[in-house]
């Protein structure tokens, strides 16, 4: 995965913990949405896994892996601040 910082990094509110995590980085947020991600299906959430494969691979950049991982974040009601 691309250790590339995003140029503005998605800091997620984990309404469990009240603890909040910063994502900067396409491998971060591969790894949140495998690991931590409150839902494991929607098309967003599905999209943003492809996509941060499809950076990883060369294909798109780094600021695609980051709306996706935002729309997946609208779609499962995870509390960013973006």
């Amino acid at each position: 995965m691309s250790d590339k910082p995003w140029l503005f990094p998605v800091c997620v509110i984990c309404t469990r913990t009240n603890q909040t995590l910063k994502v900067g980085t396409t491998r971060e947020a591969w790894k949140m949405l495998l690991d931590m991600w409150p839902v494991a299906d929607g098309h967003r959430f599905l999209s943003a896994l492809r996509i941060c494969m499809d950076v990883e691979h060369g294909i798109g950049e780094p600021a695609d892996a980051r709306d996706a991982f935002i729309a997946a974040a609208e779609e499962a009601g995870v509390t960013i601040e973006a």
